[in-house]
């Protein structure tokens, strides 16, 4: 497989696994709230995976930077990278699947707005029901 395959791949399985995470412990907060409705809430916020989109493009761009250096046939010029270049390379599709999570977690962050989300939906649905958001 190719490292930007494995870096794609990987990507969208930290997505899920960011996802998911983020659903489950939403919908353990509400009751009213099923795990697939938390999950919908989730994947509706769209800013937040624009984001995670721009930085895979990022990620795609600065890639070959790294390979380059690391995956040489000269064993010199390997030993002279740095060491998180090297570790990010032997642990690549550790690092890929981390890098996805990452970049969910922190666009969630600072663009996110799921828990707003769920207020408003649980209110629709349950309009006597207090939240505590």
């Amino acid at each position: 497989m190719t490292q930007y395959l494995i870096l794609i791949v990987g990507w969208i399985l930290g997505q899920a696994f960011y996802a998911t995470i983020k659903a489950w412990m939403e919908q353990k907060k509400h009751a009213s709230l099923s795990f697939t409705e938390a999950l919908k809430i989730v994947y509706s916020q769209t800013a937040s995976f624009i984001i995670c989109w721009v930085m895979l493009a990022l990620a795609l761009f600065f890639l070959p930077e790294i390979t380059v250096r690391v995956i040489n046939a000269d064993p010199e010029a390997t030993n002279h990278a740095p060491g998180w270049m090297r570790g990010l390379i032997a642990w690549f599709r550790v690092t890929s699947v981390v890098f996805g999570a990452f970049s969910q977690w922190l666009a969630l962050l600072l663009f996110g707005r799921v828990q707003t989300a769920i207020t408003n939906f649980i209110g629709s649905k349950f309009p006597d029901q207090k939240t505590d958001s």
